[in-house]
């Protein structure tokens, strides 16, 4: 049985700026502090995870690339380098994949993923991966690497961290050393490893005795090292804005540098083939590098991507390499002075607006257009097709197989689904400014256009979309919806705004609620409308008289609140910075928690059916949460305190739900384990405990499937965690 396991913490983060690309993917992301579970209510069933390609490593004797896209890996077959093929896109993460590393002995790939950690997949066979096993790591897991029944992970400000994995099914860590700075990257030879720490440059750590491991020699780099890679007897540092560095390690007590190269961007990672050195330097594109004589590295030649570059590997006759917001390509660097590109392989981009028709999930995807994704199975969403819109697609509405993209720079664009692996445009219409939101109601599309106001679409001839009328706005129009003859707009500065359109050649405003933050976006449910109110939260106005809509609740949402759904008594709010929030609205005028999910990425919009709720999770795709009726009352994410309670090994595969506790204090503890109907399973009474950390098991050998409670209590210990048991 798989067990999945949630503490109760969540700590929000800044949000980004709504649709704006990415920063340099290996800076601080936005929840770069979170540490992100879900609640007593809402639990993760699935995800269609893929995003900005970022890293990349290859298997040149199979022809396979494992590329790391947002939430997930796709695995390319590049037998073929003029026709890369998909082969797989079954490895799924919750977070953003930071590293991947490929151990061909064992045909075994290994994954580190932000606020997640290390996961085990066996690609033995390309077509079908499966997962080995899984570990919980906190913080931020940026690199690995792995040698025989040992991997290593590179934790950020935890240092290193070194992990049995002889039983991939289990793996545990060992031990963990504190490196002076951040550590990025890690590579291993015999029985050491190489860290890059950040500021603190190239940290050589011996490994002989994993569960004692010790600093051996250090090589302070003028830069600041973000990756390695190893061709003994040096180490190659991708070392920011100080290019590449060579560091001879055959001293490992006293590194020395034995040459470098000052590449003309940023230095973000490095792969090693033969006597070259294949670059990722940011804007500057993969720069190829004679190391031929390691005192005096020289430009051998460098291929210019039409954006930023994060990571490159490399075969002998091919570099692959991945940046953002594209995707893979595939290029020959066989002659070093005049790399050619070979392929491109597109990647999808960033998730900003969701919708659902039967038993589809349409994703607004930036750059990317619009992608379809089956969820007939929540637990396990699959792409069918893609149709790459013009424009930058910011929104999504469905009527039948129909969707309505709203797609900034280029309108509204009609798309049928009928066929879904093979969407095709059937008609648009350039919108004039810069189009964010639409609603469809029968024959008539309203389309929220940013600066260019209110725009009223005739869509009864889809093949033909025509501008009945518009209405100006002093500010943006951001979001819309339809109800009746009525459409309610989110307008940045103004709020709420309630449009009739029985006659649409001249929509007339009715009346307005001006909300106290900025209106991103507006669900209507009977007599109340519910708006995203960006740092204002939720906000619920009563529109029975849209001549004078009057609020009569909210709920802070404590981040940034950018999209929403309502169905029945709750509304699901997407929040920016503090994930999804579930609001009770059966009382309109006091909303509550009744629970939320801190959400690996930014998330942008919400659309639900049933119990499950479907995000756009910004950089990790289509996530799928469900709203799970425990009958246990939340409260708001501010009202959590962490207690020093971790939960170990999510998913746990083994026998046992594994605890880490910290006492500040000695205490007595205790360990109950609940159903939710109330009823107690399970009772360990652990007795009076001296300070410090101490690690509690329970058995999972009673547990049928079902969500569960597991209760840690003591002197100062009062906290609950949420066990979901599948078989």
């Amino acid at each position: 049985m798989w067990i999945l396991i949630a503490a109760l913490v969540l700590t929000a983060g800044e949000a980004p700026d709504y649709a704006a690309p990415h920063p340099w993917f290996l800076s601080s992301p936005a929840k770069a502090n979170a540490v992100w579970f879900d609640s007593l209510n809402v639990r993760f069933t699935g995800n269609w995870p893929f995003g900005n390609a970022s890293v990349v490593a290859c298997e040149p004797s199979r022809d396979l690339v494992f590329c790391g896209s947002g939430g997930g890996v796709y695995v390319v077959d590049v037998s073929d380098p003029a026709n890369p093929v998909k082969a797989s896109e079954t490895i799924h993460t919750r977070g953003i994949v930071t590293d991947i590393f490929y151990e061909n002995s064992l045909e075994r790939l290994y994954v580190t993923a932000i606020y997640e950690g290390l996961e085990i997949w066996d690609v033995a066979d390309a077509g079908v991966p499966f997962r080995l096993g899984y570990l919980e790591i906190p913080g931020y897991t940026r690199g690995v690497s792995a040698s025989e029944s040992l991997a290593f992970v590179a934790n950020d400000e935890d240092g290193l961290r070194i992990i049995e994995v002889s039983d991939p099914s289990a793996p545990r860590e060992i031990s963990v050393y504190n490196t002076l700075g951040a550590a990025w990257d890690v590579a291993c030879l015999d029985t050491l490893v190489l860290v890059a720490d950040g500021v603190w440059g190239l940290r050589v750590i011996n490994v002989a005795d994993p569960a004692n491991p010790f600093e051996e020699g250090s090589y302070n780099t003028p830069g600041s090292a973000y990756n390695v890679a190893l061709s003994d007897p040096y180490a190659y540092v991708a070392d920011g804005a100080s290019g590449l560095r060579v560091v001879d390690i055959t001293d490992p007590s006293n590194p020395q540098e034995e040459g470098f190269y000052d590449t003309p961007d940023m230095a973000v990672t490095v792969s090693i083939t033969d006597t070259f050195a294949h670059v990722a330097d940011n804007f500057s594109g993969l720069r190829i590098i004679n190391v031929a004589d390691p005192t005096l590295p020289s430009l051998a030649g460098f291929f210019n991507a039409p954006t930023a570059v994060y990571g490159a590997a490399s075969s002998e006759r091919f570099a692959y390499v991945v940046g953002m917001p594209s995707g893979l390509w595939t290029v020959d660097v066989s002659d070093p002075s005049l790399p050619q590109e070979m392929s491109f392989f597109d990647t999808p981009e960033y998730a900003g607006g969701v919708a659902l028709a039967d038993t589809f999930a349409y994703l607004a995807d930036g750059r990317g257009g619009l992608r379809i994704i089956g969820i007939s199975n929540p637990a396990l969403p699959q792409e069918m097709g893609y149709y790459d819109t013009p424009g930058y697609a910011r929104a999504v509405a469905a009527e039948g197989s129909l969707a309505f993209v709203a797609d900034a720079g280029s309108g509204l664009r009609v798309i049928s689904t009928a066929d879904p692996a093979n969407p095709q445009e059937i008609g648009f219409i350039d919108t004039p400014d810069d189009a964010r939101g639409v609603a469809v109601s029968g024959s008539i599309a309203v389309v929220a256009d940013g600066g260019g106001g209110l725009r009223v679409i005739d869509a009864g001839d889809p093949s033909n979309p025509s501008e009945l009328g518009f209405l100006s706005t002093a500010s943006i129009a951001r979001g819309v919806a339809i109800e009746g003859s009525l459409a309610y707009m989110a307008e940045d500065a103004s709020g709420l705004r309630i449009v009739s359109i029985s006659d649409p050649s001249n929509p007339q405003e009715l009346g307005s609620f001006d909300t106290p933050g900025s209106a991103y976006w507006v669900a209507v449910s009977g007599s109340l409308a519910y708006v995203a109110d960006g740092m204002s939260g939720l906000r619920v106005v009563n529109v029975s008289d849209p001549t004078n809509p009057v609020e009569t609740g909210f709920l802070d949402t404590q981040g940034v609140s950018f999209g929403l759904a309502v169905s029945g008594s709750f509304a699901y709010v997407a929040d920016a910075s503090a994930g999804l929030l579930v609001a009770d609205i059966s009382d309109p005028a006091n909303p509550q928690v009744d629970g939320y999910y801190d959400t690996p990425t930014s998330v942008y919009s919400a659309a639900v059916s049933g119990s499950y709720v479907f995000l756009a999770a910004s950089y990790t795709g289509l996530h799928v949460y469900e709203h799970v009726t425990t009958g246990i009352e939340e409260g708001g994410p501010a009202q959590r305190t962490h207690f020093g309670l971790k939960v170990l090994g999510n998913p746990v595969l083994g026998k046992h739900i594994g605890l880490e506790i910290d006492l500040p204090d000695r205490a007595s503890v205790e360990l109950e384990v609940y159903n939710v109907a109330g009823q107690r399973i399970t009772s360990l009474d652990f007795g009076e405990m001296a300070p410090g950390r101490h690690r509690l098991e329970v058995g999972t050998a009673d547990l049928t499937p079902g969500v569960y409670l597991v209760r840690v209590a003591g002197d100062r210990i009062r906290q609950i965690a949420k066990v979901v048991v599948v078989d």
